[in-house]
């Protein structure tokens, strides 16, 4: 799954992430692998310790206690590392200048990283391509699976996505929309012939533009089945590596 990258410096890498205040996503382990619980943004590095945002979970309370572990996942370059690190401190402030104070979290510094070959479920903003309009379509919640003729629809616009989920702004707050709700998600990528439609469940929804809008984060459900999701999610896939790959050539 991974090759040790030990030839790279370290902490150097860090420091670096830290200046362009990357990303970093949570991860944590599973008997299929890891899964991603929680992305918070890398804002400094000071001796063994690695200091970020709150994370922010996706949909649930996250446990952030003391000696918690966690494996870490940024990208630097082309590169996706990742480390195993521990909650040192579950609540700290950061005083960035005069004006902005930040709250964060204390993690256990890395003595080496590790390079990832997951780079497809690390989330990529949207908000700089061309605009990707979303359908959703409300599920019978007794069958999943079927479209009710009654159901509600909404329409939104993709802003991120990864190999995970999308991330989905509507311009008012849909009525009874309930996280953990499950729905079939309809858009259509630059360039690909074919609608991509998945179903989703809501699990994150929060408040942004004065409350004059909502943001959704949507995790991809196996279906018709795990193998089908994988398949169906590869001109996804590809889209979001062109778009990283020319994020980093503007950057």
């Amino acid at each position: 799954m991974a090759k040790d990258v030990n030839q790279f410096a370290v902490p150097d890498q860090l420091r670096e992430a830290c200046a362009r205040n990357a990303p970093l996503e949570l991860h944590r382990s599973t008997e299929k692998g890891t899964e991603p619980v929680a992305r918070g943004r890398l804002l400094a590095i000071k001796d063994d310790r690695l200091y970020i945002e709150k994370p922010q979970a996706i949909g649930k309370d996250i446990d952030l206690g003391v000696g918690r572990e966690f494996r870490a996942f940024f990208i630097i370059g082309e590169l996706l590392l990742y480390f195993e690190t521990t909650i040192v401190d579950p609540v700290c402030v950061l005083k960035l200048n005069k004006e902005k104070i930040i709250h964060g979290v204390v993690l256990a510094a890395p003595s080496r990283l590790q390079q990832g070959q997951r780079r497809e479920f690390f989330r990529t903003s949207l908000a700089c391509q061309a605009p990707i309009s979303v359908h959703l379509h409300e599920t019978n919640p007794a069958h999943p699976t079927h479209c009710p003729i009654n159901a509600r629809r909404f329409e939104g616009q993709i802003v991120d996505a990864s190999g995970g989920g999308l991330g989905i702004v509507l311009e008012e707050k849909p009525r009874r929309l309930q996280v953990n709700g499950q729905y079939f998600a309809t858009f259509q990528l630059p360039d690909v012939a074919d609608e991509l439609v998945f179903l989703v469940e809501a699990r994150q929804l929060r408040p942004i533009r004065d409350e004059t809008a909502v943001r959704i984060g949507f995790m991809f459900v196996p279906w018709p089945s795990p193998f089908d999701l994988t398949r169906k999610i590869e001109p996804l896939i590809r889209y979001l590596t062109m778009v990283q790959r020319s994020l980093k050539r503007s950057a």
